[in-house]
């Protein structure tokens, strides 16, 4: 069963994670996808057990659901934030910033966040 009103409420919270630090687009990400994976019916207990902060896991079964924003900033940004943010090293996004790999993050990040959005309101 799908559970709209609580994947609108994480890609709500997604949103406002939209901030000038990779740490806040880290944290967007995770928030996307396990919105589109509620949007798709994955219950959040499920998500929360098995998935936890695993980006790429998380945007792995997205794809398999038909997630329709798949690009190759996205897939870099996935690659590069998941082994970092799965244990939780936020410290490590934060060294990792340039002012350009920011922008490139956030870009990637803001059009994901819009394509679930579209795909949740259809």
């Amino acid at each position: 069963m799908r559970d709209t009103e609580l994947a609108e409420a994480f890609l709500s919270n997604a949103y406002g994670f939209l901030k000038a630090d990779l740490a806040s687009l880290a944290i967007s990400l995770e928030l996307g996808l396990k919105s589109y994976l509620l949007h798709r019916g994955y219950a959040d207990e499920w998500n929360s057990h098995h998935i936890r902060h695993d980006l790429r896991m998380a945007y792995d079964i997205a794809v398999e659901e038909e997630f329709g924003g798949v690009t190759p900033a996205l897939e870099a940004l996935i690659d590069a934030f998941s082994p970092i943010y799965s244990e939780l090293h936020l410290d490590r996004c934060l060294l990792a910033a340039e002012a350009p790999l920011i922008m490139i993050a956030r870009e990637a990040t803001c059009s994901m966040l819009d394509e679930i959005s579209a795909a949740i309101h259809q």
